[in-house]
């Protein structure tokens, strides 16, 4: 008997999957309102590199809306048959990618019928708990599950994202949504600062923190009227970056090495080949000969930048004298202009080379695009001009790399008839 006098019988509980419909039979006591799971292709219009997409099961529950459970699996549009929501049976892997995806919304079933029987309230957000972190409330479970895999990000956004959860975790190694506050927040801030980082460093691992907390509220663990950024704000401080001055790049290209000082060469050779294009360090390991094209005798590099996305051609011949197609000749024959390096171990070359120099000085190689788009705004360049070189998507970005000296304005006022 139920707890309105009712007898308990058996009863039928229908869900969609695709255009098929599964007959799933379940004791139960009198309950109308169950999720309905159906699989979509690519839901929030977004493709990988290599134009393939997610397949997501789609959960609605009436009164709450819907959300999207990742299955695990991708594939291109030709995979997918959108009028039966399956992949297709002629796709060698089809029934295989349909079995998967069919244990998927199996399991998303059973956690729903796990809830029921605890007589626990039914919700995507319990479901999605539970999903992914095996019913855990806790955000570094959230984090470590759906933020730090190979998600499609950049090894440098994956990077920044680890270095923030080992620093939040150093700080509060157990951490459940409900202690996600402005306050917590201030004492992060604070822990931060004690551990030696500059403000630049802490405005930066405040903002990627924030990106957790919206995934979190996208992906229902949190409601929106919960996000502790709502009452904190991130202090907004632009880093001090500054060029390096023109006779300190002639020292740089003075310098000799010797036969077991190649890796050294190679560094200052990058660096320099930097200065004088502006290409990013992740553009520049990617060069192949295939990107060097000839147009009416001169040399021009076509390349796609990876970050941006920005399609730009760069005149080898027409920047400072064509000093950048000379560098690039002395590493002719291989598969790439230059040889494989890491940003890490090149940028402690470069502090090797500036220790060597009179005075030393201090080097990491995104100096490089700073004394570049400096360079070019002291000769008199289109600040957009520097934009569609640098390969930026605004022309605000390109305006933090532009630096005003005291030499430029004087420059701009000699322009001034009459000053």
């Amino acid at each position: 008997m139920n707890n309105r006098g009712f007898p308990l019988q058996e009863q039928w509980h229908p869900y969609h999957f695709g255009r098929k419909l599964f007959i799933q039979p379940i004791n139960f006591r009198i309950m109308t309102n169950y999720v309905r799971y159906t699989l979509v292709y690519n839901p929030r219009n977004r493709s990988n590199k290599n134009g393939r997409a997610r397949v997501y099961v789609c959960a609605y529950l009436h009164g709450e809306g819907r959300q999207y459970f990742y299955t695990g699996i991708d594939a291109e549009p030709s995979e997918w048959d959108e009028k039966r929501r399956l992949f297709h049976s002629r796709n060698p892997y089809g029934s295989y990618k349909n079995a998967e995806c069919a244990d998927v919304v199996r399991r998303l079933t059973d956690i729903e019928m796990g809830l029921r029987l605890r007589g626990e309230r039914v919700s995507l957000r319990a479901i999605r708990q539970e999903f992914n972190c095996g019913g855990t409330a806790d955000f570094h479970s959230f984090v470590s599950s759906n933020l730090l895999g190979e998600s499609g990000c950049s090894l440098g956004t994956l990077s920044g994202r680890r270095s923030v959860h080992r620093a939040l975790k150093g700080f509060r190694p157990e951490l459940p949504f409900g202690q996600l506050t402005p306050a917590l927040l201030k004492q992060f801030e604070q822990h931060l600062y004690r551990k030696g980082m500059r403000p630049a460093s802490v405005s930066e691992y405040l903002t990627i923190l924030r990106v957790f907390v919206r995934a979190a509220i996208r992906m229902g663990y949190m409601k929106a009227e919960e996000n502790p950024f709502l009452h904190y704000n991130i202090r907004k401080v632009r880093p001090s970056r500054q060029g390096i001055p023109e006779e300190t790049l002639a020292g740089l290209e003075g310098m000799k090495f010797g036969e077991s000082e190649r890796n050294l060469q190679c560094a200052r050779d990058m660096f320099l080949f930097s200065c004088y294009t502006g290409l990013r360090f992740s553009d520049i390991v990617r060069l192949a000969p295939a990107d060097i094209l000839q147009q009416e005798g001169r040399r021009y590099l076509q390349i796609r930048t990876q970050k941006t996305g920005q399609d730009i051609s760069v005149p080898l011949d027409g920047l400072f004298g064509g000093k950048a197609a000379v560098l690039i000749e002395r590493y002719k024959g291989g598969e790439r202009c230059f040889p494989a390096s890491a940003n890490n171990r090149t940028n402690e070359r470069l502090a090797e080379i500036g220790r060597r120099l009179d005075p030393p000085r201090k080097f990491t190689f995104h100096q490089a695009r700073h004394t570049f788009a400096c360079m070019l705004a002291s000769r008199g360049a289109n600040p957009y001009t520097i934009k569609y070189l640098m390969g930026h998507a605004s022309i605000q970005t390109s305006m933090i790399y532009i630096h005003t000296s005291l030499a430029m304005v004087e420059q701009d006022l000699s322009r001034i008839s009459g000053m």
